[in-house]
């Protein structure tokens, strides 16, 4: 993108301006009051019908405490080196508890944190005789729960005449989430969705099904569709199989009643169980039972030294809520899993250091939204998170707004060293300085830079998310027309086209032929509002792309970003002159990206030509989602966009071609 200077224009037009308003003139046509509105395809569940995924309902957080959820007092605690009990130590002496033997097998299971026990015990369907025509109907079979939708909506089931081997199958290779809203949105699909497929013949098959479900979408980061799908799950199973699964979708909901009560019924002494059974007793208040799983704990060495001592604050607090004393501070690095997140918030804790192995996406995510984290702390997760994708734009700018001045230019570890430089201290940075200015052209200078960073650094997503919410009102382009090609982009990259076309009406219709710099953005722009489906008339007219390919420079990519951006417009069904290709044919080079995977390739291609939607969105995700869409071969990504525009589903093509150009600069 150009950046341009802000001075203004002298009363006598310049050589420069006049050739740009020529250039402008033929490019856009006279000035016009307003642009036809277009209005976006919303997105849609499955073919023929796509809709945007209904955002779930945030569920009141519960209290952990009868009464409401004590107010953190002040508590005068002695000076030691560890926190204190608050009631004696067990009487048994150390050494004195055996821990309890497990099987090979039982050991195996406790490591699966993402394949969770299934029950080999459930009852057959009851013999339900109809009380009409008395016909005893055999072995009557009941909702088959895997296949459930975790959406309120209705929407058109997905995996229709898929065995469930394939599914399980397919379902397995959908990894962390993508810095792509696009191929995020395509694989929220595969997994939420209702599935149209034949019933199951053994209850092995529901819990088989259910598990991949819900392990993809632990690994997506989808805390919402894991907590709708056990949720809505059909009353008339017990679901003993999946009985953690449960469990962590209640501590995820702050159901922390719920979530004791399964415990109660596990007689396992896993550590997980183990350490929520103290984690309940502590909360309900009940110092003989906390101390003595305490013991266990301690003796079996099933908790990290932190998590003590948020039970022991948890205990306290349960004990005596009106109690006094210093802010409670912990020490020891925290394990990033939910039991100790939501131990975390249940003691009020203030969190100096993380410790970044094996962190858990749902928990990350709840620490993320944790006022109580310490600069090094909150940077060591944000670190974490930008690195998988996790990073949204609400966390951005609520760090912003937390006024995290001490961020280190250094990621920040368990141990308080410095490792790999990170962008996130001078980002967030920028958006609170950006966040302060009301002016706008203030604020521009704060956004250019900030966009280009975000550009280099492949965390464009989260930033572009930011800006769209930090956006002033469209009125004041003018002042600024930089500022508004920045915006057009970044709500295009959000899926916003509605605030984009908005920009983009008001640029079009301001002093087009009479501004430079209005009239350079909109020939920077150009490629996108076409992809857009804001100026579709390409193959009417070449002059237009011969004023951006001007534009274009002595860019040494210049041929390979026209091929990118004219196969992946050919792909949406836009002709492109065959003069226009040959004038390519000279151009040296390639845009820097990863190998496509074949496999994936020869995927999407039998998916396409099969007309199935749940195996094209799953190849798609899996041809471009691994190297990143800003990274991905040109080529797959023109095949990816080409063969969902094919199979009608339009504003997942159109959105995929638009963060694919934005992605790589246009």
């Amino acid at each position: 993108m150009m950046i341009v200077s802000q001075d203004k224009a002298p009363s006598r037009p310049s050589l420069r301006a006049v050739s740009s308003a020529v250039l402008a003139i033929m490019l856009f046509g006279a000035p016009v009051s307003a642009v036809q509105e277009v209005s976006p395809e919303a997105p849609k569940a499955s073919q023929g019908k796509e809709a945007p995924s209904p955002a779930d309902k945030k569920k009141k957080k519960a209290t952990f405490h009868v009464g409401g959820k004590p107010i953190v007092a002040r508590t005068a605690m002695p000076e030691l080196s560890v926190p204190s009990r608050i009631i004696p130590q067990p009487f048994m002496p150390k050494g004195s508890i055996q821990p309890p033997k497990f099987s090979e097998a039982e050991k195996q299971a406790e490591g699966q944190d993402n394949n969770p026990s299934r029950d080999q015990n459930i009852a057959a369907a009851q013999e339900t005789p109809d009380q009409t025509s008395g016909i005893v109907s055999q072995n009557l079979k009941r909702l088959d729960p895997s296949i459930v939708s975790a959406y309120r909506l209705d929407t058109t089931p997905l995996w229709q005449g898929h065995e469930r081997s394939e599914i399980i199958r397919q379902l397995n290779l959908l990894g962390a989430p993508s810095q792509s809203p696009t191929l995020k949105y395509m694989a929220e699909l595969l997994l939420r969705s209702p599935y149209d497929i034949t019933n199951y013949t053994d209850e092995e098959e529901v819990y088989a099904l259910l598990s991949a479900r819900l392990s993809g979408l632990h690994r997506t980061a989808d805390h919402g569709g894991y907590t709708a799908l056990i949720r809505d799950l059909p009353g008339d199973w017990d679901f003993r199989g999946l009985v953690k699964e449960r469990t962590i979708s209640a501590l995820l909901t702050s159901d922390y009643g719920s979530a004791c009560k399964f415990a109660a019924t596990e007689n396992g002494d896993s550590n997980f169980w183990l350490r929520l059974k103290t984690l309940c007793h502590a909360i309900n208040g009940d110092a003989n039972s906390t101390d003595f799983h305490l013991g266990l704990l301690e003796e079996l060495q099933a908790a990290s030294p932190a998590y003590l001592q948020l039970i022991d604050q948890i205990s306290l607090l349960a004990q005596q809520p009106n109690s006094e004393g210093e802010p409670f501070i912990l020490s020891d690095p925290v394990n990033v899993d939910v039991l100790t997140a939501v131990a975390i918030e249940l003691a009020a804790a203030k969190v100096t250091k993380i410790n970044r192995n094996n962190i858990d996406p749902f928990a990350l995510g709840l620490l993320l939204d944790y006022s109580g984290l310490d600069v090094s702390a909150r940077q060591a997760l944000l670190d974490h998170a930008g690195l998988n994708g996790w990073t949204t734009a609400k966390q951005l700018l609520r760090f912003a707004m937390l006024g995290d001045a001490g961020l280190s230019p250094k990621a920040g570890g368990e141990d308080g060293a410095d490792d790999a430089p990170t962008p996130w201290p001078e980002t967030i940075r920028q958006i609170k300085s950006a966040l302060a200015e009301k002016d706008v052209e203030a604020r521009l200078t704060q956004y250019v830079p900030l966009w280009h960073q975000a550009l280099l650094g492949g965390y464009l997503t989260p930033v572009s998310g930011a800006l769209v919410q930090m956006s002033p009102n469209a009125e004041t382009i003018l002042e600024a027309p930089e500022l508004a090609a920045i915006v057009v982009r970044a709500a295009m990259l959000n899926g916003d086209l509605a605030l984009a076309q908005a920009w983009t009406q008001k640029l079009r219709s301001s002093t087009a032929g009479a501004d430079v710099d209005i009239d350079e953005a909109l020939i920077a722009l150009w490629p996108l509002l076409v992809t857009a489906g804001f100026d579709t008339d390409l193959h009417l007219s070449n002059n237009r792309y011969a004023i951006w390919w001007a534009a274009e420079g002595d860019r040494d990519d210049r041929f390979e970003r026209a091929s990118l951006y004219l196969g992946l417009i050919e792909a949406l069904g836009i002709t492109v002159d065959e003069n226009i290709w040959r004038s390519l044919e000279n151009g040296t080079g390639a845009l820097s990206a990863a190998a496509a995977s074949p496999v994936a390739w020869r995927a999407l291609v039998k998916a396409e030509a099969d007309a199935d939607t749940s195996r094209l969105f799953a190849s798609s995700v899996a041809l471009l989602s691994g190297t990143g869409l800003d990274n991905a071969s040109p080529a797959a990504t023109i095949a990816v966009v080409g063969a969902l525009y094919r199979q009608q589903h339009i504003y997942l093509a159109r959105q995929l071609a638009i963060e694919a150009l934005v992605l790589r600069g246009f």
